[in-house]
């Protein structure tokens, strides 16, 4: 099923934010959403 944050998550594949890239999503729940991660 595809919702608002599944959304949101698909367009946070690829940014950074403060010095992790995140790569892609693994999974996601009520309460928030885990990445795979590189560290710069």
């Amino acid at each position: 099923m595809l919702n608002n944050n599944s959304l949101l998550y698909g367009l946070l594949e690829g940014q950074q934010i403060g010095s992790y890239h995140l790569q892609t999503l693994l999974g996601e729940g009520g309460f928030g959403g885990v990445f795979r991660v590189n560290r710069k």
